[in-house]
């Protein structure tokens, strides 16, 4: 049996045999980590031009060895945004709406971006970042326009399709590269959206908020007729 040190590490398992005359020895290399996630906490606040000393407390309660801290200083409080962009880039997951959900802000506010993080997402990386999004969202996308949850799905996930649809209009916008014919195959899609005012199973209101979000993108894009547009408009008493 092997116990397991109490840190953290790689640590070197040593495997020896011995057979009458014949011996052997191996060094395999076995990692260990922790019997859980890792845990993060952040905080933030001011100093006052006149204090001379600022105490920072860390946490006393962690296992020894595994801690990692970081203090930023900055006249801007945009400094404090520095971990919600962490916690966004960094988050696990890669369904559509969270692909989304990750790229958009960084299209929105790449300077922010670059001053949360402290220098840290200089300007390439933030364009590599967001070109992986952009390709990410492409290997979601249906025959039909739309986008599935993930890559490779079947059936089209209508909001967040919409969503993905904004955040490419956006992007195309901005110079990021998206083939022409994915786009207008969206934007085919987002036209069948806003002309169908079928509620099927959904109620009334969400139906008409799904159409008036699929025209504003659209309209970004310079797509949106306007008899589509004015159908749209003439639905909003019966909400």
């Amino acid at each position: 049996s092997l116990e397991s040190p109490s840190k953290p590490g790689v640590y070197d398992v040593i495997l020896s045999a011995e057979l009458g005359d014949y011996a052997s020895k191996e060094t395999v290399p076995l990692p260990v980590r922790l019997p859980q996630g890792l845990t993060s906490e952040s905080g933030s606040g001011v100093v006052d031009a006149a204090v001379k000393k600022q105490v920072v407390a860390i946490p006393s309660d962690w296992q020894n060895g595994t801690i990692r801290g970081e203090i930023a200083f900055s006249a801007s409080p945009v400094v404090t945004y520095g971990n919600a962009l962490d916690y966004l880039i960094d988050y696990p997951y890669g369904c559509l709406e969270q692909t989304t959900s990750k790229s958009f802000p960084m299209l929105a506010v790449p300077r922010l971006a670059a001053l949360a993080k402290n220098g840290k997402f200089d300007e390439q990386s933030l364009k590599t970042f967001i070109n992986a999004g952009i390709q990410r969202l492409l290997t979601m996308q249906r025959h039909n326009g739309s986008f599935a949850m993930w890559p490779g799905g079947n059936s089209t996930y209508t909001w967040g399709s919409i969503f993905a649809a904004h955040f490419l209009t956006e992007a195309k916008h901005a110079g990021y590269d998206i083939p022409e014919d994915r786009m207008k195959a969206l934007h085919n899609w987002l036209q069948d959206v806003v002309d169908d005012d079928d509620d099927d199973n959904d109620d009334h209101a969400s139906v008409y908020a799904r159409r008036c979000y699929a025209a504003f993108a659209l309209s970004l894009a310079g797509k949106a007729g306007r008899s589509s547009v004015g159908a749209v408009r003439l639905d909003r008493p019966q909400i």
